[in-house]
């Protein structure tokens, strides 16, 4: 497994890494709770989601009539519901032809790598699992890619810089309302400015990919179909020529101009290196990028325009030569500086098979690495004029080689551990924070919560693994209430779910079978996870996982000796039992914090500090969030009464063995709690409720903790 974060290692360096891997496997990043997935195979791009993406989809195939305004509906709540890549869902549920809207869906790989290349940071995994390409088998050159989406998101950011804040209101004009020619994504863009939305939202809630969105709100905008606005007034921004306005020189100076401002602005020379690539990708029709090593030719990939316009990089098999019997090529190696005037014979191209209808041509030094360095080779037929493409290239390439004296490259500072991660504490070490939400209002905010990463990385390899079984699977999966959570909700949802409740994960397995619940778990490991390392938030988050599993574990076995008829269910709810406590971890880790120190403090249970901190308990908001999960009943019921399993109806049986396997865990497992471990008579009671004999009782006091120990679970 390759991980990183994006500070280091750029999205296009990584795509391009990745694809001169050759390997098969899935590229999966995270960032503020936003994740994407990018799919490879055999050094091609095959797939690619994200949810912003799959949201532009989705918009697409209803504005292009392929899907009713009720498919919209539907499979925009199983979206909800699954948290399933659309492609997924539209396969499963059989709603569309995926080969008719082959378009579409290309289009939202472009959106996903749009996506990528406006994030800074962000944390990444490639996992080598088996990948489904697209429909029809399309796979994608991922440098092309990878240019156009640099050069997109190029041109977004000067957008923003333009318009100072996409917070601003979009407001039609008169001009506006007159109607006028044009496109239909301006057109859309016009009917969306009402003044109710941002230019943010009106761009998320376009059908069309963003950079197709920003261009019509810019064009809107040069020809005063809409105005910009804030708290009602209207708000001058600079008028920009749009690109439909400008001349052909016009389009050229303003590319060569957002090249150079990149290249000023870039951090390291990759970074200028791949501007420069981008910049002959938008301008010339075929160009060669030649690696070599002690003057030796070692690979070489071309990059032409195909029949039908779109570019193609191409590995040359086999590429010979050397630059001994080519001064041209010779002189730009030795002196590194760059080449540019008429074409000029050349053994090495032309034992590379170049035509030699080229008029002019340049050759300019690269970066390098592993111990190759890389030319730069572009050529054009056409005699170049001035200011013309290869005379702005020019410019751009003596900011990618300056002259410098004495230069001096200032090591990278790497930041610090910023300590523990507890913030300082109020002057009251157990004061009530002000304007604590309601729990209602957090767990509002919760769409998914974060799988431990050591278990979403032991099924990653299980996927990998042509010879893994289901059990295998149950077994690992197991150990995350949060996966255990979103597979039981998800079998149990309107597209799964059959009208049979699934209460167990081994029934959650099999209903959703193989493929849908490898979609899952990448999806999954798209979001922020628990941090691993020492801060406080990640060991309490460890230690909340540790105890699930222990109450799962111990579930199960006083399943058994009461004679319940599902053991795994038990078990289920075991490990769903405190998961109000990791919606109360994750969005309020200050008060979490308060929340131990006052139980270590005022000898009082995890329940009682809760109230007295935030005025609600975990048993509160984990009965929410399981409601708004829609899960099943008695899963619901355990989570809000496994501290008082006599309130749980109908359902009190199941409670009550939750509620002695949590006595059970804290009394005997790795996360005591004396308070709770103190009522051994609560414990024997609700042995009572569900008919265990004392000396039954006995044994199993006997015996949990050896159990617990030696279950495999907790390895």
């Amino acid at each position: 497994m390759l991980k990183g974060d994006l500070t280091k290692f750029s999205p296009g360096d990584l795509l391009s890494f990745l694809s001169h891997l050759n390997q098969e496997g899935v590229l999966t990043v995270g960032r503020n709770g936003q994740g994407l997935s990018i799919s490879f195979q055999n050094g091609f791009l095959v797939g690619a989601d994200s949810e912003q993406a799959d949201g532009k989809i989705l918009g697409a195939l209803h504005h292009d009539g392929l899907i009713s305004p009720e498919q919209f509906f539907s499979l925009d709540q199983a979206r909800l519901e699954t948290g399933l890549p659309l492609r997924q869902i539209l396969e499963d549920s059989a709603s569309i032809d995926l080969a008719e809207a082959g378009p579409i869906f290309e289009a939202g790989i472009h959106e996903v790598l749009f996506q990528l290349f406006t994030w800074e940071t962000g944390d990444f995994q490639f996992n080598e699992i088996p990948v489904d390409p697209t429909s029809g088998g399309q796979v994608y050159d991922c440098t092309g890619l990878s240019l156009e989406a640099a050069r997109q998101v190029d041109e977004y950011r000067e957008f923003l810089r333009n318009i100072a804040s996409e917070d601003l209101s979009l407001v039609l004009t008169d001009s506006g309302r007159q109607g006028s020619e044009c496109s239909i994504e301006v057109r859309h863009i016009l009917d969306s400015a009402n003044g109710e939305k941002s230019v943010r939202q009106v761009m998320v809630d376009s059908p069309f990919n963003s950079f197709k969105a920003m261009t019509a709100v810019q064009e809107a905008l040069s020809q005063s179909w809409i105005e910009l606005r804030t708290g009602g007034a209207p708000v001058s921004v600079p008028r920009v020529e749009s690109a439909a306005e400008l001349t052909p020189e016009g389009k050229l100076f303003l590319s060569y101009k957002r090249s150079l401002m990149k290249i000023l602005g870039a951090q390291d020379k990759r970074e200028r290196d791949w501007e420069l690539l981008s910049y002959c990708k938008d301008h010339f029709d075929y160009f060669l990028l030649i690696a070599f090593k002690q003057e030796k030719v070692v690979r070489c990939r071309r990059f032409q325009l195909d029949a039908e316009g779109k570019r193609l990089g191409t590995e040359l098999p086999n590429p010979v030569g050397g630059f001994e019997s080519d001064p041209t090529f010779r002189f730009v190696c030795e002196s590194k500086s760059p080449f540019f005037g008429k074409a000029f014979a050349s053994p090495l191209l032309k034992g590379f098979g170049e035509p030699d209808s080229a008029v002019e041509c340049a050759i300019i030094p690269m970066g390098g690495k592993d111990g190759e360095s890389f030319l730069l080779f572009v050529s054009t037929d056409q005699e170049e004029t001035v200011p013309g493409p290869l005379h702005y290239l020019e410019l751009i390439s003596w900011q990618i080689h300056p002259p410098r004296k004495d230069e001096k490259v200032p090591a990278r500072v790497e930041s610090e551990a910023e300590g523990d991660g507890a913030a300082s504490e109020p002057a009251d070490k157990t004061a009530v924070p002000d304007q604590t939400p309601t729990a209602e209002a957090l767990v509002a905010g919760v769409k998914e919560l974060p799988p431990m990463p050591h278990v979403i990385s032991r099924v990653l390899e299980l996927l990998a693994d042509v010879n893994s079984q289901a059990s295998d699977m149950v077994e690992v999966l197991s150990r995350d209430p949060v996966l255990v959570a979103r597979l039981i909700r998800v079998s149990n949802s309107v597209l799964y779910g059959r009208g049979q409740e699934t209460t167990s994960l081994g029934q959650a397995v099999v209903r959703l079978g193989g493929k849908t619940l490898r979609s899952l778990v990448m999806a999954a490991s798209m979001k922020t996870l628990f941090p691993m390392d020492q801060t406080n938030v990640g060991i309490w988050g460890q230690s909340l996982w540790q105890h699930s599993i222990e109450c799962g574990l111990a579930a199960r076995r006083v399943a058994q000796l009461a004679g319940y008829s599902d053991p795994e269910e038990a078990f289920v709810a075991g490990v769903l039992h405190d998961i109000g406590k990791v919606v109360i971890l994750l969005n309020k880790p200050d008060e979490f914090r308060l929340i131990l120190k006052r139980q270590a403090l005022e000898k009082e249970s995890f329940g009682s500090a809760e109230r007295a901190i935030l005025g609600f308990d975990h048993t509160d908001v984990g009965e929410l969030l399981l409601n708004k999960w829609q899960m099943p009943g008695n899963l619901r019921a355990c989570v809000k009464h496994h501290h008082d399993p006599a309130g749980a109806d109908s359902d009190t049986q199941l409670a009550n063995i939750v509620a002695a396997a949590n006595y059970l865990a804290h009394a005997y497992g790795s996360q005591p709690d004396p308070v709770l471990a103190g009522n051994v008579g609560d414990f024997e009671t609700i042995c009572g409720e569900l008919n265990v004999a004392s000396d039954r009782v006995q044994t199993l006091l006997e015996e949990i903790g050896s159990y617990l120990e030696n279950s495999g679970l907790l390895d």
